[in-house]
């Protein structure tokens, strides 16, 4: 009989048949461990997502906190109300806000702005000050910030600028700008074709060609008003004896005025008057009294500059008035004395057109007299010269 001999049965052929047969045990196995692995690592990324998060709102928040970011075909990255904030080298803290920056890639240390505001302090204790403008470039880096058009200064002791440029140094506390402002404040009215401010925003340099109208405090005008024209109205009313011992307002012009609280020094080609008088020498140094006045600062005072008590003309001096004219190498006049003291080289000419030489003068210009040191020469030399002021 012939046919097919059957194999024993073994584990190896028992084995071998199950290789052929669906797996669908390991199969379910191996999907259920990869959906857990899926799951495991979706929320290792979630949590990194939300920690990255976390860290740009901190550095949002710390430098400039946004509203929406777009970035445009021009490689520039918009910011909608971004914010700024950092601190002076006194450790006082200062802030900046915008309607708008943009930053551009070629340019990453610089950020345009649209309507930027300065909040800041001159000093420590004082109330916030604030500088405004249409347009302005930050470097948040060097802390420098260039302000244009319409730019708009308001200290808290009282001083109101308008210019169009301003160079606004963050942490040096001070501004420089290279175009005309006009201020009105403490030291009265002043425009000038350049200016700094120096030493916490408390020191005024007008250059090139500086105009100024002192006042006393009470016709300070409050602001600027259109182009300075309400500040120049205002000056219209001012008491007696303010300058010369005489009424009205002093018209200042000099190359180049420094004002520091209650000192003025001026600069080359200065020519100072008042009504019909007039001072003109190489430079000239004012001083103006204090005046204590109760206010909302903390300490329940407020210092206002008030009337000229001193000015100290040195270099080709001239004092010119109707009746006659001083000139020497230095005069110093003291309001509280009524007195002009002229020495160097001084010639008294009178209306009538004769001459006194001396080196020292005293003009009294309450008794109306003058009285003339050793060595004087002239025609109606005397010890005590009489005469008629107006």
């Amino acid at each position: 009989m012939t046919g097919e001999v059957l194999k024993p049965y073994t584990k190896q052929s028992v084995t071998d048949s199950t290789l052929w047969e669906p797996r669908h045990t390991l199969t379910l196995d191996a999907a259920r461990r990869h959906t857990r692995h899926i799951k495991f690592l979706r929320y290792i990324f979630l949590s990194l997502a939300a920690l990255l998060v976390l860290v740009l709102i901190y550095q949002f928040s710390t430098q400039s906190n946004t509203t929406i970011v777009q970035v445009s075909s021009d490689q520039s990255v918009k910011i909608l109300n971004p914010r700024y904030s950092g601190r002076t080298l006194d450790d006082l803290p200062f802030r900046l806000t915008a309607e708008s920056a943009v930053r551009q890639k070629h340019d990453a240390a610089h950020v345009a702005l649209d309507k930027p505001i300065m909040y800041f302090f001159r000093q420590d204790g004082a109330d916030q000050s604030i500088i405004i403008s249409d347009k302005g470039r930050y470097n948040d880096e060097a802390g420098v910030l260039n302000l244009h058009q319409n730019v708009d200064l308001k200290t808290d002791d009282g001083n109101h600028c308008v210019a169009d440029h301003a160079r606004f140094f963050t942490q040096d506390k001070r501004i420089k700008g290279d175009e005309p402002i006009k201020c009105v404040g403490e030291f009265g009215f002043v425009e000038g074709q350049s200016y700094e401010i120096l030493e916490s925003y408390s020191v005024f340099v007008f250059d090139n060609n500086m105009h100024a109208i002192l006042k006393p405090e009470d016709g300070s005008p409050q602001s600027l008003g259109d182009a300075g024209q309400d500040a120049l109205s205002a000056l219209s009313a001012s008491r007696q004896d303010f300058g010369f011992g005489r009424e009205g307002h002093v018209d200042v012009r000099a190359k180049k005025a420094t004002y520091k609280g209650s000192y003025t020094f001026l600069e080359k080609n200065v020519d100072v008057k008042q009504g019909d008088e007039r001072i003109q020498s190489d430079s000239m140094e004012i001083f103006r009294q204090d005046e204590t006045q109760e206010s909302a600062q903390s300490d329940g005072t407020l210092i206002r500059k008030g009337q000229i008590n001193k000015i100290d003309a040195r270099g080709n001096f001239i004092y010119s008035a109707p009746d006659n004219i001083v000139s020497g190498d230095r005069g110093i006049y003291l309001r509280e004395r009524g007195l002009i003291t002229v020495t160097g080289n001084v010639v008294l000419t009178q209306p009538s057109g004769s001459q006194v030489l001396a080196e020292r003068m005293i003009y009294d210009l309450n008794k109306r007299t003058v009285r003339f040191g050793q060595n004087c020469l002239g025609k109606n030399c005397q010890n005590r010269v009489s005469m008629e002021l107006r």
